[in-house]
């Protein structure tokens, strides 16, 4: 789920929007607020990791697993390029072509992740440390 802390990064841009997740089992501390109008359940704000740490704009891993992802998509797009090219220079090009783009797609998405990591003010150590600390999730209803 996401922490519900919005995304905390100022106004660095739509593109560095960014939903911080909490893992199973994370203890986290919050204030309560009474609920918005026409609502039942009470509010949480000011959502911490348990001690005050601020929630990791990123979870442990998160640059890893996406690049593995885009990458595993693109060998699905190339087997899809050779099923359906016409000769090899086809083939090359829309190969090629495909590369090139999912391999910008992962640098922008490591600068969003720097970026958003130096407007957070943890660093990926700091990232690494807070959330390798499972303990229990304290939830709201």
């Amino acid at each position: 789920g996401n922490a519900g802390n919005g995304n905390g990064n100022g106004n660095a841009g739509k593109q560095d929007e960014y939903f911080p997740g909490l893992t199973k089992n994370q203890r986290v501390q919050f204030r309560v607020a009474p609920p918005d109008k026409g609502k039942d359940s009470a509010r949480a704000y000011d959502l911490t990791l348990e001690g005050g740490t601020p929630i990791p704009p990123f979870q442990q891993g998160y640059l890893k697993s996406y690049i593995r992802t885009a990458k595993a998509r693109f060998g699905d797009q190339v087997f899809d390029i050779f099923a359906g090219s016409a000769n090899q220079t086809e083939l090359e090009e829309n190969i090629v072509a495909a590369y090139d783009k999912v391999k910008r797609q992962i640098e922008r998405q490591e600068a969003k992740v720097m970026r958003v990591q130096e407007a957070s003010g943890l660093n990926f150590e700091e990232t690494k440390t807070t959330t390798s600390t499972t303990t229990k999730t304290t939830t709201t209803r």
